[in-house]
């Protein structure tokens, strides 16, 4: 940077900083990622005192992009909402001076950070509005690249596009999301092969698992968790844990999942064993002070498989009292206010294990916790929002209610699971899910015999 001199060079000093913002980008990847993003944006900010999008736009354009890059990376470590606002902003001004038809590829880039903080959004506070944003971009993108002249940026958009139709399946539990998904991810396999794309063949992989998953679980098919488990296996000819432990771990609490699910179907003490043991290899790489949030969902994740066990009546006393130090561990990183999504699931977990001890011993108090955890899970999950969340645990807070009727005041507490059951009807109709329905109704009459 002693090379030129802001007065004298202000073009050369500028876009000089702009690289240094890079490097130090980079590096955050390496080491000291807090001070180094910090340098990369006061770089930025020293690119933007000379750079104008009046006078020099293809310049402004590339300062923040790089801007949004950072405040992208910022967020993604500290799930703090305002750095993915300033992500955003940083995109829409590099957006708006660029000419798409001078520069199609900068524009489709663009575009796809743009989408991608729309998946940032769809995590943290998940919408409809999110999602038709983000897939605006991605279609945008798409207008300017395919598969016979640009197969590369064709394959990368159709990937995030699937990401995005993936989070939505997650929120709606709709299978025609995770179809689209699908589609799309097939679309770009013709494009990332292991030989040729072996990164981008490996991410492909992952988000595959996750797709056959999803169907999975909204059809019940055991074939797809067992699609999904050889799609993770893929992935892991890539990702080492030694060449790249964040993705290794990520896929291991993946594939930890799916085994969960496995375990509805034979050999559940095994599928669940397995599962741990994913999970317990993701705690190698994470832990509460190098990345709180990833660490919490593993807790998260490990309550889960605990519980399962207990009820399994495998050391239930041990595995229910570790499920509950589990959440409770995550619960100091998910909050109401900074994640409001996993809050709400987190007190689920949380509340199913209190429900599992109740039957161990100290039935009147653990069932009372095991309520309000449900309770608070409520402060988030509404009718709107999540209203199959929102259905869910009203099913387990009347049947909290029925187990509590056991215990003190029969009359009132049946009277409350009867009123939980009928909200959680509102979404399970008859009309739309008549087998639920069906379900819950019979549980609502034996209440009120």
């Amino acid at each position: 940077m002693k090379l030129y001199d802001k007065e004298k060079e202000p073009y050369e000093y500028a876009y000089t900083h702009i690289h240094k913002a890079f490097s130090h980008y980079t590096l955050a990847h390496v080491k000291e990622p807090g001070a180094n993003l910090i340098l990369a944006l006061e770089s930025c900010e020293e690119a933007l005192s000379i750079f104008k999008p009046e006078a020099n736009p293809k310049e402004y354009a590339d300062a923040k992009e790089i801007q949004g890059v950072i405040y992208l990376r910022i967020f993604s470590s500290s799930n703090d909402i305002q750095y993915l606002n300033m992500s955003f902003e940083a995109f829409q001004g590099a957006l708006e001076c660029i000419d798409e038809k001078v520069d199609p590829s900068k524009y489709v880039r663009i575009q796809c950070y743009i989408g991608i903080v729309y998946q940032s959004f769809m995590n943290f506070d998940p919408s409809k509005e999110s999602f038709e944003a983000g897939v605006a971009a991605f279609e945008e993108s798409l207008k300017f690249c395919d598969l016979d002249t640009s197969p590369s940026n064709y394959a990368y958009v159709k990937v995030q596009f699937a990401i995005l139709h993936i989070q939505m399946a997650h929120l709606t539990n709709e299978v025609e999301f995770a179809n689209k998904a699908l589609e799309a991810l097939n679309e770009a396999q013709k494009v990332y092969t292991i030989e040729q794309y072996p990164l981008f063949y490996a991410n492909l992989q992952y988000y595959l698992g996750g797709c056959y998953n999803i169907i999975a679980n909204l059809n019940g098919q055991e074939e797809y968790y067992a699609k999904a488990i050889k799609s993770f296996e893929n992935a892991f000819k890539i990702f080492t844990l030694e060449k790249y432990p964040d993705d290794y771990v990520i896929i291991n609490i993946e594939l930890g999942k799916t085994y969960m699910a496995m375990s509805n179907f034979s050999e559940s003490e095994e599928y669940l064993n397995k599962a741990l043991t994913c999970f317990e290899k993701a705690l190698m790489i994470y832990n509460l002070e190098v990345d709180p949030v990833y660490f919490s969902y593993v807790q998260g994740c490990i309550a889960s498989a605990r519980i399962k066990l207990a009820r399994l009546d495998i050391e239930p006393s041990e595995n229910i009292d570790k499920a509950i130090k589990a959440c409770e561990t995550a619960l100091t990183v998910f909050t109401l206010e900074a994640s409001p999504n996993y809050f709400a699931n987190m007190k689920e977990v949380l509340g199913e294990a209190y429900f599992v001890k109740a039957n161990l011993g100290e039935a009147k108090e653990n069932i009372l916790k095991s309520i309000n955890s449900y309770k608070d899970s409520l402060k988030y999950y509404t009718i709107d929002n999540d209203p199959s969340s929102y259905a869910g645990i009203h099913i387990k807070l009347g049947d909290a209610y029925v187990s509590l009727s056991k215990v003190e005041n029969s009359k009132e507490n049946k009277k409350l699971a009867a009123a939980c059951y009928d909200e959680a009807m509102k979404f399970y109709t008859a009309k739309d899910f008549p087998e639920k329905y069906k379900m819950i109704e019979n549980k609502k009459k034996l209440v009120l015999e």
